[in-house]
């Protein structure tokens, strides 16, 4: 995104950390309500894992990973900061035992990261490929005057276009493959309906991930489906449900810069916060569970109601949303019963 925006990595960084926190929050939320529902308790401290034991075995190689992280915020090439982190991942292997690569395991390693280097460049080569296919073409013009025209000069309507056609042209691809594809034909067509350069990039970047949980072709739940040794039509539907407010959070950022920290530290924080307390209400409204049980039809519909008020920017929004919000707690907390559900 860096070599094709030409926004610097730190930059971009800085832009992307809200959205992920969103996204996380929004994945916590759920499973959190989802625990609360179905009764699922957290381990007591006896049976905590003994990580602080495992960090001081461990701990060190999370070095090479600052040390990459470093030198790409300070402008080095992804090749350089690669090739000193792996040296580094071997040098920092030879302090404790459980971590050292002999011979075998450092052949291991190597033919590991060979095969998985391999995965990659032939699927970025082969995306070269259709790139280089769409620009002697003329399909990604085409395919952009198509986007501006079916939109009619609407951004709603050009952005949901959009959303749809990263999704489905990001199926089964790896990030970098899929990203590269958004930049030959859903990013030149954001920018020509009138969406800046960097929400443009970000908002394609996200959908083309959001592939990976989105049916039909949802890669990332099959195997976790494979792992968890259940359905992968279900998994591929419960995963997507988990990820909803992903599918939101782009669209918040394009119509509320402050999301991607444009703006004053004031502006960045009121609406970090509203998206947020949004972000819990659609969890609230998806799961069915409020802030003390379980939730009939119409307090999900006031939960959604809220969710939608809070994640629109501006203060015409946020206030209604808030006061949305106070009535579904004030309704549980009164309520006579102690079961506030009905049927959910």
């Amino acid at each position: 995104m860096a070599e094709y925006s030409g926004i610097p990595y730190i930059q971009i960084i800085k832009h992307a950390a809200i959205p992920a926190i969103l996204y996380f929050a929004g994945a916590f939320f759920m499973v959190d309500l989802e625990a609360a529902r179905s009764g699922i308790r957290g381990l007591v401290k006896e049976e905590l894992p003994l990580w602080k034991r495992k960090f001081l075995v461990y701990g060190h190689l999370i070095i090479p990973i600052v040390l990459l992280l470093y030198l790409m915020v300070i402008g080095r090439t992804i090749f350089y900061a690669v090739t000193w982190s792996i040296l580094a991942i071997f040098l920092l292997s030879l302090l404790r035992k459980a971590t050292r690569l002999n011979p075998q395991r450092l052949v291991t390693a190597l033919w590991n990261g060979a095969k998985g280097t391999i995965i990659v460049a032939v699927a970025c080569a082969i995306a070269g490929l259709i790139i280089g296919t769409i620009q002697v073409t003329g399909i990604g013009d085409r395919f952009t005057s198509m986007m501006v025209s079916v939109s009619g000069g609407h951004l709603i309507i050009g952005l949901l276009f959009a959303m749809i056609a990263a999704i489905i042209l990001g199926m089964g691809m790896p990030t970098s493959a899929a990203y590269v594809l958004m930049v030959a034909l859903v990013i030149p067509g954001l920018i020509k309906i009138g969406v800046p350069t960097l929400p443009a990039h970000m908002f394609a970047y996200y959908f083309a991930m959001l592939s990976l949980v989105t049916p039909p072709v949802a890669i990332a739940s099959y195997v976790a489906a494979g792992i968890a040794g259940s359905s992968m039509t279900k998994t591929s539907w419960a995963s997507m449900r988990v990820a909803a407010a992903a599918y939101i959070v782009p669209f918040m950022f394009v119509f509320s810069l402050p999301l991607l920290f444009v703006g004053s530290l004031f502006e960045i924080i009121l609406a970090t916060i509203t998206a947020l307390i949004g972000v819990y209400a659609l969890a609230i409204g998806l799961q069915g569970w409020g802030f003390k049980g379980r939730l009939n039809p119409i307090l999900r519909v006031v939960a959604f109601a809220t969710a939608l008020l809070m994640m629109y920017p501006g203060w015409l929004t946020d206030i209604p949303g808030v006061i949305l919000l106070g009535v579904l707690y004030l309704w549980e907390r009164f309520s006579k019963r102690g079961d506030i559900t009905g049927t959910a």
